[in-house]
Formats: C-alpha cells, structure tokens, sequence
C-alpha cells in the first residue's frame, strides 16, 4: 500500500463468523503472522455489524496487517483470515462480486 493514502477494508464474508477486527499499519517487509501486534493500529472494532472500515495510512506504512478474531478474551492472539476481506482504494467500496461468477 502507500502511505498518506486512504483505503477501504470491507468483509466478505457473512459477519458472524467473527466479532473483532483490526488493521494495522506496517512498514517493514514480511507477512504479518497471527500474533504480531503493529505499533499503529488504524482501526478496531470488536461489533458483529461493522462490515468495512475507511483508514489512511501514515507517512511510513508499506503493508495492512489485517487480523481477526472470534468471541474469545481480549489479548488472545489474533487470528489472519485475508481471504475474507477486500481492500480498496479510496473511501468508497464497491460490491463484492466473487471471480468464479460472472455479473451482467
């Protein structure tokens, strides 16, 4: 991603499959791993019916770490799901159209 930018970050997936979610700025190389806490956290929620976040990145963010996590005890670790998200560029998110299914 780019820094001083804005993204959208919007579940897939129907949400009660987890309740919590965070997305973090990152700007040093590699996958984050479930666990790994960023030292800038753009966004939190811990409600079944947030279905998308808006953030913008700061001066130094490379990569959006993107975790999630069921009902369980706040500080547990983190659970990663990237395929239950869509991240888009800007402040308006589109509908969600899986690629196995073409729309007309």
């Amino acid at each position: 991603v780019r820094p001083n930018t804005t993204y959208t970050v919007s579940r897939v997936v129907p949400n009660n499959i987890y309740n919590r979610f965070r997305i973090g700025a990152f700007n040093t190389a590699g996958v984050p791993q479930p666990g790994d806490y960023p030292t800038s956290i753009l966004f939190e929620t811990y409600a079944l019916d947030v279905l998308s976040a808006t953030v913008t990145t700061e001066n130094d963010t490379t990569y959006l770490g993107i975790f999630c996590r069921n009902s369980g005890p706040i500080g547990d670790d983190w659970q990663t799901f990237l395929d239950h998200f869509q991240v888009e560029l800007g402040d308006h998110a589109t509908s969600y159209a899986p690629y196995t299914r073409t729309y007309f």
